[in-house]
């Protein structure tokens, strides 16, 4: 009973590390979007994503990576078109747009982040929980069956106790029975 619960709170450990790595990659490179957008006159502004450490899917990463720029307009753009000498107003335009465009796909994945959170953290109360129910079913369990010793045990003290008296008695008849036997000898 309690492994098929393990085996569920080690699976849900295990969604709940892969969630979290996945929002962190969506962040990361959401963050070399923005700051690969923005000017880099302001020497306030940093352009490395912050650092944190490599994980076990580190390796899916850049494939993940890779799919998302390629799915973004700003790298449609640039591979489809070689560069023109556009005019200035329609590259501040197209700029305008894809600041937009790149403000939107940040709020929603803002919004997917949190929600992905709110799961995670429902995740976590989950397991939680199900841990707690685990070990007072397991205390339970292992009351119910001190309780079930403690009883067999007192019921085997009596039935030996019992069986003790009974060969004492049986002693007692056969001694009794041997005299009667040889009072009868003598007798006849």
């Amino acid at each position: 009973m309690a492994s098929p619960l393990l085996i569920e709170v080690w699976r849900f450990r295990m969604l709940n590390l892969a969630l979290v790595d996945k929002l962190a990659d969506y962040e990361d490179e959401l963050r070399q979007l923005k700051s690969s957008n923005e000017p880099t006159s302001d020497p306030n502004v940093n352009t490395q994503p912050p650092s944190r450490p490599t994980s076990s899917a580190g390796i899916q990463r850049s494939h993940l990576q890779s799919r998302i720029s390629h799915l973004l307009p700003s790298n449609r753009r640039a591979t489809s078109q070689p560069p023109s000498s556009a005019p200035a107003d329609q590259t501040v335009h197209s700029n305008n747009r894809e600041n937009a465009e790149l403000l939107t796909m940040l709020t929603r994945e803002q919004s997917l982040r949190q929600a992905a959170e709110s799961r995670v953290s429902q995740t976590n109360e989950e397991l939680e929980e199900l841990s707690a129910q685990l070990f007072t079913e397991a205390n339970e369990m292992v009351a119910t069956e001190r309780k079930a010793r403690a009883k067999l045990e007192e019921r085997v003290a009596v039935l030996e106790k019992r069986d003790k008296e009974k060969r004492t008695r049986l002693e007692v008849l056969e001694s009794r029975l041997g005299r009667i036997e040889r009072v009868r000898e003598m007798l006849k």
